[in-house]
């Protein structure tokens, strides 16, 4: 992923899932140093997510001190590369055919209920 650029999550998805497709999971996994930035409200497949650093934590206070540009903007973490990886294996692993719409709702359901959808 590149990092301080805007896409939406379902291209973020696309690229994700293209990346395991030409890399395996390895190579998908070895890159997990970003984060997925979103304002503060539901997202979807056309939410436009900021990748950014992993945001940092301040060791006395124990807070987490966000990217200059999401904390600009307003934004908190919406996932993890980690996550969002994560999402992808199991889905590709279920239906190696699986479409972005299908990985935004896997996603999303990870992120609401902490748990993989079977599709």
């Amino acid at each position: 992923m590149r990092i301080n650029e805007s896409m939406k999550v379902i291209d973020m998805l696309r690229e994700r899932r293209e990346h395991l497709r030409n890399e395996g999971e390895a190579g998908l996994q070895a890159a997990e140093d970003w984060c997925a930035y979103a304002a503060d409200e539901p997202i979807g497949g056309d939410t436009v997510v900021l990748i950014a650093e992993l945001p940092e934590v301040d060791e006395e206070s124990r807070e987490e001190i966000l990217p200059l540009r999401a904390a600009e903007m307003g934004l908190s973490v919406a996932a993890t590369a980690e996550t969002v990886d994560d999402v992808v294996i199991n889905a590709v692993h279920q239906n190696d055919a699986v479409s972005a719409e299908k990985l935004v709702d896997a996603l999303l359901y990870f992120l609401e209920n902490d748990d993989f959808m079977e599709l």
